[in-house]
């Protein structure tokens, strides 16, 4: 069993690479965003200090916390922006691990999907670190569609995060996600080969 990183900025492709490793292989997939999801719920481990270091308006009618509402105020202001990563990436990190821990010995491969691997420390969890590229423009048309978001959100989320060349220094692989499916999926069973024939 490998454990395998996959990384790259929001809409470069990494749930599409995600998608199409685990037609090729038994995979247990680990996604750091869904994670983050999870603990911002009323029941998750972030919610009360989430509420605490932002306030209640973030809330609505039932107490949830409106991830579009606390995004607004974190991807505007990197100080707030530190605060939120503060509290949600140690609690990403522990889940992560966690879940290895469990299903390690049941799958040919553990994933896990991540836009921020070295701030969640989740490198040191990962054999291999897979980077999925697509330039900016493709990737801030990507969030239009998936977030229906303006140009302007979808940009500011885009250039929030790290720049390619970050994700690139830490990988030792890169998908490049801007031809077609079909590409990418050849590019991904290169890298099965490589891996398993070693």
């Amino acid at each position: 069993m490998m454990v395998i990183g996959i990384i790259g900025g929001i809409g470069s492709g990494k749930s599409t690479v995600v998608d199409i490793f685990s037609k090729l292989r038994k995979v247990y997939i680990i996604n750091s965003d869904k994670i983050g999801h999870n603990i911002l719920k009323s029941d998750g481990l972030a919610y009360k200090k989430i509420v605490e270091t932002f306030g209640t308006e973030i809330l609505d009618t039932d107490n949830e916390i409106i991830r579009s509402k606390l995004a607004k105020i974190v991807f505007s202001d990197k100080i707030q922006l530190d605060k939120l990563n503060g509290i949600s990436h140690p609690l990403i990190y522990e889940i992560a691990l966690q879940k290895i821990k469990q299903h390690k010995s049941e799958y040919d491969y553990v994933i896990i999907e991540a836009a921020l691997p070295i701030e969640m420390n989740l490198v040191e969890l990962v054999d291999k670190m897979l980077a999925v590229y697509a330039d900016e423009d493709m990737r801030i048309q990507r969030v239009i569609r998936r977030n229906n978001c303006t140009y302007s959100e979808a940009k500011s989320r885009v250039v929030s995060q790290k720049k390619w060349e970050q994700f690139k220094n830490i990988s030792n692989y890169i998908i490049y996600n801007t031809v077609s499916l079909q590409d990418t999926e050849n590019q991904i069973k290169a890298f099965i080969q490589k891996v398993e024939n070693k």
